[in-house]
C-alpha cells in the first residue's frame, strides 16, 4: 500500500440538504457512514424527495442544520435530530409536531421521512453552463433521479439499496490538493470544504496530488476501512449557494465548469469536484487516520 495522506475532516448531513454536523469518528458500513443522510423531507404535493438543487422552491433549505442529540453507535438505533430552522428555532424529529414546524419554516406541505420513495426523483436547478460561465439567471428546474432510482434508468446495478437517501453512492471523499488548485486558479472565490458537502476530507501528503488518480483505485481509510473509488462526482448549483456561513458565489461553479469537466459515464464531461467510492470493509474512521491506496 502506498500511503497518501490522511483523514483531515469527517462529516455526516442527518437531513439530506441541510447543513451537517463534524465528527471526530464515524461508524462505515455497505450503504456508507451511520447516520448520513438519515432522513430527508418529501414534498407532499410533488411526491418527491426535498432537495436545495431547487434553488425556486427550497431558497432556505441549507440554512436549515441537523445533528443528532446523541451519539451515533454501530449496532443501535439512530438518536433523534435536531433541526435548527432559519429563524433560529429548533425542532426535533420526534417531536409530534414536526411536520407542521418545517412545513411552516419553508413554506411548503412538508413530511419527514426516513426512506426515499422507489421512483426517487428531485426537482434541480440547472443554470445556464454552455459557454462556461454560469449566468446568473433563471435557468431551468428539470426532474432528476437519484439513488437507487437513477442506476434502473442507467440499467446498470444500484451500489446503494433502494429507499437509502444519498445521490448516487454510499460514501464521497474530497482532496484538501483539488480545493488548493481551484483556490490558485480562482481566488477571488472562497472554497471550503463545507460547500461540497463530502463525508471524508482527505489532506495529501503531497499538495500538488490530483485526487482523479484515485479513480478506480483500492483506498484504505485508517486501520479497518476499504473503499474502491468509483467515478468523479459531479456537481451543480448546491456548492454555489448559501450555506454553513459561506456567502452565494457562482464562481464556484463556474470555476467547476472551466477547470474540472471529468468524464462521468453516459453524463459525458461535466462539472466535478470530489470522488463517489463504495465501501467494501466496514468499521471505525476516524479524524488523523491513515489513507493508503493499495
Amino acid at each position: 500500500m502506498e500511503q497518501i495522506g490522511q483523514v483531515q475532516q469527517l462529516w455526516r448531513y442527518p437531513v439530506k440538504s441541510m447543513a451537517g454536523e463534524a465528527v471526530t469518528e464515524g461508524a462505515l458500513a455497505a450503504d456508507g457512514m451511520l447516520g448520513d443522510r438519515a432522513f430527508a423531507l418529501l414534498d407532499v404535493q410533488a411526491g418527491r424527495i426535498v432537495s436545495a438543487k431547487n434553488v425556486r422552491h427550497f431558497p432556505d433549505l441549507l440554512r436549515c442544520r441537523a445533528a443528532f442529540v446523541a451519539p451515533v453507535e454501530q449496532g443501535s438505533a439512530l438518536p433523534p435530530v435536531m433541526i435548527e430552522l432559519p429563524d433560529g428555532r429548533t425542532v426535533r424529529s420526534d417531536d409530534p409536531d414536526v411536520d407542521r414546524r418545517l412545513s411552516a419554516a419553508l413554506g411548503r406541505d412538508l413530511r419527514l421521512v426516513h426512506e426515499a420513495p422507489a421512483d426517487y426523483t428531485v426537482e434541480q436547478h440547472h443554470p445556464d453552463l454552455a459557454d462556461g460561465t454560469v449566468a446568473a439567471g433563471p435557468g431551468k428546474t428539470v426532474a432528476t433521479k437519484l439513488g437507487s432510482a437513477l442506476f434502473a434508468q442507467l440499467g446498470v446495478p444500484s451500489p446503494v439499496a433502494p429507499g437509502r437517501l444519498v445521490d448516487a453512492f454510499p460514501l464521497s471523499l474530497l482532496s484538501l490538493s483539488t480545493l488548493a488548485r481551484l483556490d490558485g486558479l480562482q481566488p477571488e472565490s472562497r472554497f471550503e470544504p463545507e460547500r461540497f458537502r463530502m463525508n471524508v476530507i482527505v489532506e495529501p501528503a503531497d499538495p500538488g496530488a490530483v485526487e482523479a488518480a484515485w479513480i478506480g483505485r483500492g483506498m484504505s481509510l485508517g486501520p479497518a476501512v476499504r473503499v474502491e473509488v468509483a467515478i468523479p462526482a459531479p456537481r451543480c448549483v448546491v456548492v454555489s449557494r448559501s450555506q454553513a456561513g459561506l456567502a452565494e458565489d457562482l464562481g464556484v461553479l463556474r470555476a467547476l465548469v472551466r477547470h474540472n469537466r471529468l468524464p462521468v459515464g453516459p453524463l459525458g464531461p461535466v462539472p466535478c469536484c470530489g470522488l463517489y467510492a463504495v465501501v467494501t470493509s466496514f468499521g471505525m474512521l476516524r479524524v488523523g487516520d491513515a489513507v493508503a491506496l493499495h
